[in-house]
């Protein structure tokens, strides 16, 4: 429960505080949290991906 909570909390967090001129047309997605035992530290996995529309440069 609490490793869904953070994934939804942190990809708020990317969607709405994180500007960045290289991350802007990008798609990222939290894929996956995985939190320690101790609740100490979490492994936060992403999926990136550019958007559709973005030109590929050769």
């Amino acid at each position: 429960r609490v490793n869904a909570l953070l994934q939804e909390a942190i990809a708020k967090v990317i969607l709405k505080d994180v500007k960045h001129p290289k991350i802007s047309n990008l798609w990222i997605t939290v894929t996956r949290v995985s939190l320690s035992k101790d609740l100490h530290s979490a492994r936060v996995y992403v999926s990136v991906m550019p958007h559709e529309n973005t030109k590929e440069e050769a």
